[in-house]
């Protein structure tokens, strides 16, 4: 398994793709494949990862009334972006998952900075697309990581 630095190394070097992400434990060498349950249920998550994940979400969803009115201006989009970004970095610096966890939340991480990048305006995609992406993300995260009151995002 390669690990997540690795992912965000290229990530930053022009590799975005979650096509990418690392292979799992659960697969042989060389397959690449999907994000996984474990064993049909979702991966356990800890204090400081749920904390750190409702941080990135409160970044989005405390500027829904904006986006929505279509307030947002390139600055803020670009701001909402940086922030995202250098919340994922502290995640995983700070995230000890187990390696079959991890294989799966670097899906997640992969998603994140790619919309971080487009809010930043580092992509072809508008901006606002990059709020979608990070939304999708989120919900991923929930789709595959046990946090209670995680609820599925809608929205912008």
């Amino acid at each position: 398994m390669l690990p997540i630095v690795s992912l965000i190394f290229a990530w930053v070097n022009g590799v975005s793709s979650p096509a990418f992400a690392v292979e799992s434990e659960e697969h042989s060498a060389g397959e690449w494949g999907t994000p996984m349950l474990n064993h049909g249920r979702k991966w356990a998550t800890d204090d400081l990862l749920r904390k750190k994940m409702v941080e990135v979400r409160e970044t989005v969803t405390s500027r829904f009334n904006v986006i929505d009115k279509g307030q947002m201006t390139l600055d803020d989009y670009k701001a909402m972006g940086a922030t995202i970004e250098h919340q994922v970095v502290g995640i995983v610096a700070q995230c000890k998952l187990p390696a079959s966890a991890d294989a799966t939340f670097h899906f997640v991480i992969a998603d994140l900075l790619a919309g971080a990048a487009t809010l930043q305006g580092r992509t072809k995609n508008e901006p606002r697309q990059g709020t979608r992406m990070v939304i999708a993300a989120l919900n991923r995260y929930g789709d595959y990581f046990d946090q209670p009151g995680w609820t599925e995002i809608g929205g912008t």
